[in-house]
């Protein structure tokens, strides 16, 4: 009796709080752009499919770009619910869909001092589940510069119109009082794409755009495309 009510339980979460395309919803993966793996394979990336047309990648490799590294449409194949030998890496492939975001600046984050940007390098942390069910997460990296540690949790969300939305929920600590954080939002595909300043920051620049926030707390900017 025992082990039928913890299957009941079981059985209702994945119910009623699995909003996702499938679980897991996040995991690593790697894709190949343009071709056949390993040629121009981008790996080290954190996938989020957030709607069942909707998929954010985040760069995880220190130094070369880490942080929010595409968004598109379409669907996943599956071959991502397990890991499995693959020759070339666990490259996720898409029935359909398009690149709406790409950026491969390889520095996305930036610590400023008086507003003046400083040599910055970003850490990844890793990512956490931000509530019980497992259908929220929450990604974690340090800025540093110097010896300042900036800390962030960035929880990322679907947005429905248009292509879709990806808002983005920042979390930030360790900003000293004459010290601001900027991260480069525009991306370098041929889809428009607009930002929008929610809560916490500003969008600064034109070509390219950035969402600077001056103070610790929470900041959110949302992206269109």
């Amino acid at each position: 009796m025992y082990k039928s009510l913890i299957l009941v339980i079981g059985m209702a979460g994945c119910l009623f709080a699995q909003t996702r395309p499938r679980d897991p919803f996040i995991f690593r993966t790697a894709i190949a752009e343009n071709g056949n793996p390993p040629s121009n394979q981008k790996n080290r990336l954190v996938g989020l499919l957030l709607n069942a047309n909707f998929t954010a990648f985040y760069s995880t490799q220190t130094g070369e770009g880490t942080g929010l590294y595409m968004t598109r449409t379409g669907t996943a194949n599956d071959g991502n619910i397990t890991y499995a030998h693959a020759q070339f890496g666990q490259c996720i492939t898409f029935a359909g869909g398009a690149v709406l975001h790409r950026n491969t600046t390889a520095i996305l984050w930036e610590i400023l001092n008086n507003g003046t940007p400083a040599t910055s390098q970003t850490v990844y942390k890793g990512f956490t589940h931000t509530n019980a069910a497992g259908t929220t997460a929450a990604l974690r990296y340090d800025v540093i510069a110097g010896n300042t540690n900036v800390s962030i949790s960035e929880s990322p969300e679907y947005v429905a119109g248009g292509n879709g939305s990806l808002r983005r929920t920042l979390v930030i600590t360790g900003l000293g009082a004459t010290q601001s954080l900027r991260v480069r939002l525009t991306g370098t595909t041929a889809v428009g794409e607009t930002w929008t300043a929610n809560s916490g920051g500003t969008i600064t620049g034109t070509n390219p755009q950035y969402f600077t926030v001056t103070a610790n707390g929470t900041a959110v900017v949302t992206g269109s495309w």
